[in-house]
């Protein structure tokens, strides 16, 4: 029988089938990641896609990647179609390094995954690449990712891709900023040093970036004032945003930022509110995880080298049913609750029991 992964609360799956990648980012996690290179066998893939009730209509997608940029594995491509074979709907999240190939353009078209997400992150020729670890120019990067939805443009694929640009979405007050009063006065974290503050702080990159596409391919739509009520009105509720189409198939969406490195870096809350996490990671050693952000057995369910993923979730159903509920929660999780300083740590501490005493 099918594993209906619904039952046990999740709605994605991520499969990361190699531990690479080729940019070395301020605000991943991928650059402290121990065993690098990482590669989960081809059949304990094929046997985790098997697995999985693709019936399941709670289901969102399989998505093959994680810390990992999928592009470098030459497998992922079967992979892929393997999934979507099975009935499974697929996405893949690239830094879009990649894509100045017109090999790599090409593979990944025909493959045809339902959904790819590119990843800009930043949008600024200064800070790409001290940002994103990469020698690489962001006239050169931008280059291949125009190709890229040039080409999708012309073949009209049916796959469904989005350009995600990063912000803090902090307040425009300026005390609040990362490096604001406030935020130093309470120890708290404000977002990374490379990701804008506020979505203002986007607009020029961002418009530049969409008017540089219309002018590289005038089938591409553009249209100023679209793209600033746009941003006028974006809220940090990613999956509810429309985002701005540039093409039926092609839009930019706006995402908050997730700094990678809090699991490691910062210091635990005593207590937390629970985290509804339904992102199930079979990672690339096989370990299985109830989040997207753990790493280095942070969070370590089971592996699926010895054990199949059913008995892995019902085995660990009363750890799962305690991080949701904010019970008995690992260190782990109380990092991620918490702050970059032991000062932020027990303001964070007071904000969660205040939220805690209200519910």
């Amino acid at each position: 029988m099918k594993l209906k992964l619904s039952d046990y609360g999740y709605t994605i799956l991520m499969i990361e089938t190699k531990q690479v990648c080729n940019m070395q980012c301020t605000f991943c996690a991928y650059p402290l990641i121990e065993n690098k290179g990482t590669e989960l066998p081809s059949e304990d893939v094929y046997r985790t896609i098997d697995s999985i009730d693709p019936a399941d209509s709670k289901l969102e997608s399989v998505y093959f990647q994680k810390y990992n940029e999928p592009l470098l594995d030459t497998r992922i491509f079967d992979f892929i179609t393997y999934a979507k074979n099975q009935g499974l709907k697929t996405q893949i999240i690239t830094n879009g390094l990649l894509l100045r190939s017109q090999e790599m353009r090409d593979r990944l078209l025909d493959t045809a995954p339902t959904s790819v997400l590119i990843s800009m992150q930043i949008m600024n020729e200064r800070n790409f690449g001290k940002a994103r670890g990469t020698p690489c120019s962001f006239e050169e990067y931008k280059k291949g990712i125009f190709a890229f939805l040039e080409d999708s443009l012309n073949r009209n694929s049916p796959t469904m891709i989005t350009l995600d640009v990063a912000c803090n979405f902090l307040s425009d007050a300026s005390i609040f900023s990362k490096t604001g009063v406030i935020t130093k006065i309470l120890g708290l974290d404000r977002g990374d040093p490379s990701v804008p503050d506020a979505v203002r702080d986007i607009q020029a990159d961002l418009i530049d970036f969409l008017r540089d596409l219309h002018k590289y391919n005038p089938s591409f739509a553009f249209d100023t004032a679209k793209v600033e009520r746009y941003l006028e009105t974006v809220e940090p509720d990613y999956p509810n945003q429309v985002g701005v189409f540039v093409a039926k198939n092609i839009s930019l969406k706006i995402k908050k930022f997730i700094y990678g490195r809090k699991l490691t870096e910062f210091y635990p809350v005593p207590n937390a509110i629970g985290c509804n996490t339904g992102m199930l990671a079979v990672n690339a050693d096989g370990s299985v995880s109830p989040c997207c952000l753990a790493y280095d057995g942070m969070l370590t369910m089971g592996n699926i080298k010895q054990d199949s993923l059913k008995n892995i979730l019902e085995k660990t159903k009363k750890l799962v049913d305690g991080i949701r509920a904010g019970r008995g929660l690992p260190e782990v999780c109380m990092r991620c609750h918490g702050e970059p300083t032991r000062r932020g740590s027990l303001v964070a501490s007071l904000y969660w029991a205040i939220r805690m005493g209200m519910q």
